[in-house]
């Protein structure tokens, strides 16, 4: 299980909480597709990327709810060989069943998740993180 961690500014843009590191050329399609991690670790960083998109493009719901100081949750997914969400938990909830059923949500649709490289044997991965908002 990878541990990916999050943290939500003031406004509810919720950007990876983990150094950036400079990612490598990926190789893409003939026809100009989606570009491909080479092996597990562009995966992960380009998965953490892609997840960070879904949070910030549900701003505009989680900011509909309201926010309050110090609201934070736990999530876990199950992503499959195709790179799609099969699964969404909220394992620990922020308090706030709207929040909680706006992130899900958000990370229900199509998020852009790459599909396996070669290295990735196995058939899904889990991944949990931790989500917590500021106002400022």
């Amino acid at each position: 299980m990878r541990l990916i961690s999050f943290v939500a500014t003031a406004a509810l843009l919720l950007a990876p909480a983990v150094v950036s590191v400079a990612t490598p050329a990926f190789s893409q399609t003939s026809f100009g597709g989606q570009a491909q991690p080479a092996d597990y670790d562009e995966w992960m960083r380009a998965t953490d990327r892609a997840l960070s998109g879904a949070l910030r493009r549900a701003n505009s719901a989680l900011a509909a709810q309201g926010t309050v100081n110090n609201l934070s949750m736990d999530v876990s997914l199950i992503i499959s060989r195709a790179g799609v969400i099969e699964q969404v938990m909220i394992t620990r909830s922020s308090g706030r069943p709207s929040i909680d059923d706006a992130v899900q949500r958000a990370l229900a649709r199509d998020s852009g998740i790459p599909p396996f490289t070669a290295d990735m044997t196995s058939n899904s991965v889990s991944v949990s993180f931790q989500l917590g908002t500021t106002r400022g």
